[in-house]
């Protein structure tokens, strides 16, 4: 399957680690305008951030309760 999320909105769950962080990182890498994380920590986001951070993507991160 292919489709294009160029500039695209992207929400994500579990975005933090696992198949959530692989799927985070290729919708980065194709060129998502910006990707909403929903984590449990928000703190462990950093990474991402620090690894993307320079090519102008943004994170927006929500924080999920327990």
């Amino acid at each position: 399957m292919s489709f294009n999320i160029s500039n695209k909105v992207v929400f994500i769950t579990g975005a933090n680690r696992g198949i959530g962080k692989s799927i985070t990182e290729h919708f980065i890498e194709q060129g998502a305008k910006k990707v909403y994380l929903a984590v449990r920590n928000t703190s462990s986001t950093k990474a991402l951030e620090e690894k993307y951070g320079s090519s102008g993507f943004r994170v927006g991160k929500l924080a999920l309760m327990a």
